[in-house]
């Protein structure tokens, strides 16, 4: 993972300065034990040496300065994982029905899991997880994409390591 962010942020350095600008410095040991306490669960390594590197990103008025999805609010900081996770908690499920047929092989057709670990918003209700409880067929640590209106569900890659270097490989080479 340090490689890939490694040449993320020379590519972003380079070319657009002020979206490399966004990323948080690393998350501490402090930060990871707050998640762990909030989330439940152990953390995946792939999302773990990420944070290490960036603890997301604080992208403010830069318009459209997001890694990877540009018409998200960037991956979200821990604190922000934190705050998300709380809010998930307290939702009434019942209130957002899903239909299996609005989601994707190996993702569960529920509308929370607790073993989802939000790492990035658009500010609509749209989310992305690291999904740790896959359905069956699905991989630990997949990345799914939720659509908060009519939930619908999206494999997007099997892992964040693998997300993030198709981005790379797709976009900075």
């Amino acid at each position: 993972m340090k490689n890939l962010w490694k040449k993320t942020d020379l590519w972003y350095r380079e070319n657009y300065p002020e979206i490399i600008e966004t990323f948080n410095a690393g998350a501490s040991d402090t930060d990871f034990e707050e998640l762990k306490k909030n989330f439940g669960f152990e953390l995946p390594k792939g999302f773990v040496d990420s944070y290490k590197v960036h603890n997301g990103q604080d992208t403010g008025a830069v318009f459209n300065s997001a890694i990877i999805d540009p018409d998200s609010e960037g991956l979200s900081s821990i604190q922000k994982i934190i705050s998300t996770i709380k809010l998930y908690k307290k939702m009434n499920e019942d209130a957002f029905p899903v239909d299996p047929a609005n989601v994707a092989k190996g993702i569960k057709p529920v509308f929370w899991n607790e073993k989802w670990l939000p790492i990035m918003e658009d500010g609509a209700g749209n989310s992305y997880f690291l999904d740790l409880d896959p359905a069956e067929g699905g991989r630990i640590g997949q990345v799914v994409l939720r659509f908060y209106q009519n939930p619908s569900y999206e494999l997007v890659d099997t892992s964040l390591k693998s997300w993030i270097k198709g981005f790379v490989d797709g976009n900075l080479d």
